[in-house]
């Protein structure tokens, strides 16, 4: 468990309850947060978790010229690539019909969310708006498999996991709020647009 454990931290993943749940059962005890942070430091990391703990994740143990440089590179990824998914967030939000912020956890089944798509113009556009962002073309230009083919983008991103092949249902990593609270820092110590302001106000950084 602590070498499986180690292994996925290093590469980058996030670990939670959706993605590796006895990973995140492990790290939820003091002990064992505390006997993996002790093993990372030595090669100059530290273990790290989400607000509500919902994710453990690895950053740099101290900011000193390479950590602030490799921190400063991880923000401006993240700026480069908030848009497409702060788009699909709220493209998820509007066929839950729900305003609250995207939690750990929360599923995404493809074929009921496809068919609210469906009847909505306004959402349809939206589909395909996120789909250009993402650059998730449907070579046969249908939007069925515009959203697929965004699904497995952020599958293979890490905030989703699909946890039904077969019916095709998603949920969202803790890695979600992990970006939530990036967004929310972004919100207050760095200049961005008027739109994701708005986004702002639906709670999705909530």
């Amino acid at each position: 468990m602590f070498n499986r454990i180690v292994t996925q931290l290093i590469s980058g993943k996030f670990i939670c309850k959706v993605s590796f749940h006895d990973g995140h059962t492990y790290l939820s005890d003091a002990d064992n947060f505390a006997k993996v942070d002790a093993y990372l430091r030595q090669i100059d990391l530290r273990l790290a978790k989400t607000g509500s703990e919902m994710a453990f994740f690895v950053t740099h143990a101290d900011l000193d010229d390479q950590g602030k440089k490799a921190a400063k590179a991880l923000f401006v990824d993240l700026k480069n690539n908030l848009r497409p998914l702060i788009s699909f967030l709220d493209l998820v939000m509007r066929t839950a019909r729900d305003d609250n912020a995207i939690s750990p956890g929360e599923k995404v089944e493809t074929n009921k969310m496809m068919n609210i798509i469906a009847q909505n113009p306004s959402l349809t556009e939206a589909l395909r708006m996120v789909a250009n962002q993402t650059k998730s073309i449907a070579v046969d230009g249908s939007d069925r498999q515009r959203l697929e083919r965004i699904l497995k983008k952020f599958k293979n991103e890490g905030y989703l996991e699909e946890v039904n092949k077969e019916e095709e249902i998603f949920q969202f990593t803790g890695k979600v709020e992990y970006v939530q609270e990036v967004i929310g820092f972004l919100m207050q110590h760095d200049q961005i647009s008027q739109e994701d302001e708005a986004f702002d106000a639906r709670k999705v950084s909530a």
